[in-house]
């Protein structure tokens, strides 16, 4: 790109690549809006997005001191990631409830995403044709509608842009090394990790970075001095501070997701049907990626999906694929990188600890699918002939296919309209599916068509029978059609089914509560307690039924634990208080009412009692004699 006499850029190559550059970019943004305009019919589900927004009371506040603070201090919907919280809070302080303005910011944020993927592997290879396929694959691939527009998954587009982010940096980084530069590589990681767990693998992939196409294996880089690689050892020392806070997130999530009964047990999940499904998983997830169609928002286990025989054949297709990519790693490095990056990047939602109840999803590929894109972009172009004569058609190619991806991708994003589409979508698209069906019922009961929601729990129940919420569903269906007997009879065999199951111990328990039946109700909720001990709601309805039933101290040392264990319960604080009012105790329960305040200044519950027990305090205080 130099004057061959001067020896200083040509003017005109460099238009011409700014124009270039400037087309991609514009290209990336028109076509990934055309792909999601359709989000704008598209309202909230059932599915997550009650936990994470309309029927989360912190969100549904806005932007709060007490919800910035609950957001870093506390898990919800079995994940820690308080920067997603504040993004959903925000969104309600801009747009309220109406989902048109969440959905559009999830867009915003899969574009940023997308364009900063193309910026940085443009910086990154020096190449501008095959960073423009990546980003632009990335951008209307439609497995990746279910990360867009599901309002919950704005934690998977949040922390692609700051995983992008963090790789602008390191390049920075990798100019010229030092803390200084490191700091904002740390910064914008640390982001990306309060946005999802899942960025943990980012050091490795930095470190794949650094063998292709950046070439830093050969040579160790300390400062403005080169020395060799095997002396230095700088490359994995410089990722240390990244790893260690990929180790402590990694900690606290496993802590969130085993108090909130998230990770499944090795008696409902084996170590077999694990492995079997870690191997066969990723092959399926390559198919999705080849050939996009068939998306579900739920693909359930399936003895017929991990049958010996497949186990076999995917593990052999994985075996030979990676024998492949590291045989050609000194003429193709991408593909090794590549493949690596899909791998590693997968890595933690694979199954090996089993997170939920799928056996994939399609959420899950957001960030590793980069890594197959990559590889196949630039062995596309990897013939210097199509590089500097032909390849126009080969741009072409790349952006017919794009189109053609536009039209599977507005498809995929109408199915998640409303619960229905979306779960009588995935019903014809997967077999067994327990869970559509499950929500399907959910959604028409909701609509009213109680004798169509009872069939479907029912029909989800025979495909799953180890299932608790269907079989709540039942039991809520006949309590309203004015069947209480049946209702409770439902309960009471599904508690003997599950004896575990903390939701269907504490339905009981509250089936019994409502018929009186208090000393059954309380050993039913205390079953529940020790089935699922991260639920402080259980804790709390026992609190309540031992107050009826006059054990008014055993009622307090419920709540007194209550708190000790979750202590930003602030119902708990409230009706403490009350017990302690009630016995003389003003000092302890006006202590209490002003703690509740503290943590949250909204809570008008708290503020009118603790008025009231000012109040009480004052009337009751005892008058002093004027001196004389």
């Amino acid at each position: 790109m130099r004057d061959r006499n001067s020896g200083a850029p040509d003017p005109r190559k460099r238009r011409g690549a700014i124009r270039a550059r400037t087309v991609s970019l514009l290209a990336i943004v028109l076509l990934t809006l055309a792909a999601y305009w359709p989000v704008k019919d598209n309202g909230f589900l059932i599915l997550d997005d009650e936990p994470y927004i309309t029927d989360n009371a912190v969100v549904k506040r806005g932007l709060t001191v007490q919800g910035v603070l609950l957001a870093f201090s506390s898990s919800r919907a079995a994940n820690w990631h308080p920067l997603t919280w504040l993004s959903h809070m925000a969104d309600v302080e801009l747009f309220g409830l109406d989902p048109r303005g969440h959905h559009f910011v999830n867009v915003g944020f899969h574009l940023a995403a997308s364009l900063l993927l193309f910026q940085t592997l443009r910086i990154l290879s020096g190449r501008a044709a095959p960073a423009f396929i990546v980003a632009l694959l990335f951008a209307v691939h439609p497995q990746h509608v279910e990360s867009v527009a599901w309002a919950a998954e704005r934690k998977d587009v949040l922390s692609a842009c700051f995983w992008a982010l963090t790789l602008l940096a390191y390049v920075r980084y990798v100019r010229r090394p030092g803390i200084r530069r490191m700091t904002p590589v740390l910064l914008s990681f640390t982001l990306g990790l309060l946005s999802k767990p899942m960025v943990v693998t980012l050091p490795l992939v930095l470190l794949l970075l650094d063998f292709w196409p950046l070439g830093r294996h050969r040579l160790g880089v300390a400062g403005n001095v080169r020395v060799p690689w095997r002396r230095s050892g700088v490359l994995l020392l410089e990722k240390i501070p990244l790893l260690v806070l990929s180790l402590l997130t990694g900690l606290v999530t496993v802590t969130a997701q085993s108090t909130d009964g998230a990770i499944g047990s090795l008696e409902s999940y084996p170590p077999a049907m694990r492995i079997a499904n870690a191997i066969v998983s990723p092959v399926l997830y390559l198919a999705k990626a080849a050939w996009p169609l068939n998306l579900a928002v739920y693909y359930p286990f399936s003895v017929r999906h991990l049958s010996d025989a497949r186990v076999i054949a995917a593990g052999t297709l994985l075996a030979t694929l990676t024998a492949g990519a590291v045989l050609l790693r000194r003429r193709c490095p991408w593909l090794l990188v590549g493949w690596l990056w899909f791998g590693i990047t997968l890595l933690p939602v694979v199954g090996l600890i089993q997170v939920g109840k799928q056996a994939m999803a399609d959420r899950y590929m957001y960030l590793p699918s980069v890594g197959i894109f990559i590889a196949v972009a630039w062995t596309l172009l990897r013939s210097r002939r199509l590089q500097r004569g032909a390849g126009a058609p080969l741009w072409i190619a790349a952006g017919v296919a794009c189109i053609l991806l536009v039209p599977l991708t507005r498809r995929q994003v109408t199915y998640w309209r409303d619960d229905e589409t979306l779960c009588r979508h995935a019903i014809s698209v997967t077999r067994g599916n327990w869970l559509a069906t499950y929500g399907l019922a959910m959604q028409r009961e909701q609509a009213g068509d109680l004798a169509e929601g009872l069939r479907l729990y029912r029909d989800s129940l025979r495909i799953n029978p180890n299932q608790e919420y269907a079989r709540l569903g039942i039991a809520r269906i006949c309590r309203s059609q004015g069947r209480p007997a049946e209702a409770l009879s439902e309960l009471r065999a599904s508690a003997a089914a599950l004896p575990n199951s903390g939701p269907l111990q504490r339905a009981l328990a509250l089936a019994l509560r409502a018929q009186g039946n208090l000393a059954e109700s309380a050993v039913a909720l205390r079953a529940a307690i020790a089935a699922s001990p991260g639920m402080p709601e259980l804790r709390m309805t026992l609190a309540m039924t031992l107050a009826e039933e006059g054990l008014d101290d055993e009622a307090i040392a419920q709540l007194r634990e209550l708190l000790r264990l979750f202590p930003n319960f602030l119902t708990a604080y409230n009706n403490l208080a009350a017990f302690l009012a009630q016995r003389g105790e003003l000092e302890e329960a006006q202590a209490l009412l002003r703690r509740a305040l503290e943590i949250d200044p909204g809570y008008s519950d708290a503020r009118r009692n603790l008025e009231a027990l000012t109040l009480t305090e004052e009337v009751t205080r005892p008058s002093r004699s004027p001196r004389k």
